[in-house]
């Protein structure tokens, strides 16, 4: 009988390589946080100086990252903010910035 690829033992399968990239995305999330609590602490000091292009550029990579860590109200309140800033809403920025401050303080 010839040997199938996937029935040789110390070789992964689709399933196994998944199970892995999960793996490490999740060992991942505890830096990740980090890094965007740091983020999200320069909001108020960006909105005094009408930093919007600074804001709007984190307010991206929020949207682009928060459901890859499993952070789905993380990508949600990145293109809210990304649009915000985009428009120079301050009074919405300010809303925004501490919606996803509230929810970053919820995290372990």
């Amino acid at each position: 009988m010839k040997e199938e690829p996937l029935d040789r033992p110390n070789e992964a399968g689709p399933d196994d390589e998944e199970a892995r990239f999960r793996a490490k995305v999740r060992d991942m999330v505890p830096r990740y946080l980090a890094d965007i609590r740091k983020d999200v602490a320069q909001f108020a000091t960006l909105l005094e100086a009408g930093d919007f292009n600074r804001i709007r550029s984190i307010g991206h990579v929020l949207k682009g990252t928060g459901s890859t860590f499993g952070f789905p109200e993380i990508t949600y309140w990145g293109a809210a903010i990304e649009e915000s800033a985009m428009r120079a809403d301050v009074v919405k920025l300010r809303e925004q910035t501490e919606a996803v401050a509230a929810f970053l303080a919820r995290q372990a």
